[in-house]
């Protein structure tokens, strides 16, 4: 059996003072008269945060922000503020207009359900970007279609490439990666979010039949379920990779009672920062803007990595080889990618446009 580095997030912890953030939010107070975190305001430009630990005076804790965020829905409601002091480091840049572009009103089991951002994971997404010296100025704004062209070509080189578990910088990709992600949740962990694996490992009904219904159960129930990676790893059976710091166990973690993988906390992170924080969907098109809300949180070097994982894979789910069968397949029907362990050029995690693609559309 692989063990997971213990130390290597705690290590990253060392690094960046997110550690002083978590703190603050568990011992910080909480004034129930206000709600400081919903605080509607435009997100200044070109400002550079300042990187010291917050004040536990006027940090607020999360542990009422699974409620409250609902109000958060009405766009255009006005939200109380009070207060001679609010947190201006993490409210500077928390506010409760949805991604511009973006798809609201979508029908999940016949109803149609309004989607948009959860200020908890807007607000939890800023602290931790303030706290390793990200700009959440660099967080999308827009809902962004996806350019096909673009996105086969990501396809086909995937197919083609060759796995290089030996190769330095991807394994530094994939290392920072993993050490990001645990990170990140560890921010997660402060707004009190309960995870399970999905039952379906059980042989239960699937409760994300329809996976609207994740980010419904989060908004509504500080609650995720996750499919566990032991028992999904693609079209494969899945095996413990020493070479793979994904598959690494995370020793101090449990969920239902089990060790996770590096992977599983992945899944939780990317469910949470990716698709429930701006309410995007599960296709294409939401996978994409999921993937490049998430990447904007990754330091340069964990975005390569990261863009394999969350967004190089779907490409080839949705147009690669088996792209046109895939679009209307079941979860079992579904044909996935084989796992690979590399990197592709550094153009498809700066979602640049390559030069065949341009040549392409001419």
């Amino acid at each position: 059996m692989t063990t997971g580095n213990a130390t290597s997030w705690q290590t990253f912890l060392t690094r960046f003072p997110i550690s002083h953030v978590i703190t603050d939010w568990v011992l910080g107070t909480q004034n129930t008269k206000e709600t400081p975190h919903l605080r509607k305001v435009n997100s200044p430009k070109k400002v550079r945060p300042s990187f010291s630990p917050p004040d536990t005076r006027i940090l607020s804790t999360l542990e009422k922000c699974s409620e409250e965020s609902i109000v958060a829905d009405e766009y255009d409601a006005a939200v109380p503020v009070g207060g001679d002091h609010p947190p201006a480091h993490v409210d500077l840049y928390t506010n409760t207009t949805p991604l511009i572009g973006l798809p609201i009103f979508v029908p999940v089991d016949g109803v149609m359900i309004r989607f948009g951002p959860y200020v908890a994971a807007r607000r939890a997404a800023v602290t931790y970007c303030l706290s390793v010296g990200i700009s959440p100025d660099t967080l999308p704004s827009s809902y962004v279609k996806v350019d096909k062209n673009k996105a086969r070509t990501i396809a086909r080189l995937y197919d083609e490439l060759q796995p290089t578990p030996h190769d330095k910088l991807t394994q530094a990709s994939y290392r920072a990666l993993a050490e990001e992600t645990l990170a990140q949740w560890q921010i997660i962990k402060a707004t009190g979010l309960r995870v399970e694996y999905n039952p379906t490992i059980r042989g239960e009904p699937d409760p994300y039949s329809n996976p609207r219904r994740l980010i419904l159960d989060v908004k509504q129930n500080n609650h995720l379920f996750i499919t566990a990676t032991r028992s999904a790893y693609g079209n494969i059976s899945f095996e413990l990779d020493p070479l793979n710091p994904l598959l690494d166990e995370v020793c101090d973690e449990r969920i239902c009672g089990e060790v996770p993988l590096v992977n599983d906390i992945l899944r939780i992170v990317h469910d949470y920062f990716g698709h429930t924080r701006e309410g995007l969907g599960f296709r294409s098109e939401g996978e994409y803007n999921a993937w490049r809300g998430h990447l904007a949180m990754y330091s340069p070097l964990a975005r390569r990595a990261m863009t394999m994982e969350m967004w190089v894979q779907n490409c080839w789910i949705n147009y690669g080889p088996f792209g046109e069968s895939n679009w209307s397949a079941s979860m079992e029907e579904t044909k996935f990618p084989q796992q690979k362990l590399a990197l592709l050029p550094e153009w498809v995690s700066e979602d640049l446009m390559p030069v065949e693609v341009v040549d392409e559309q001419k």
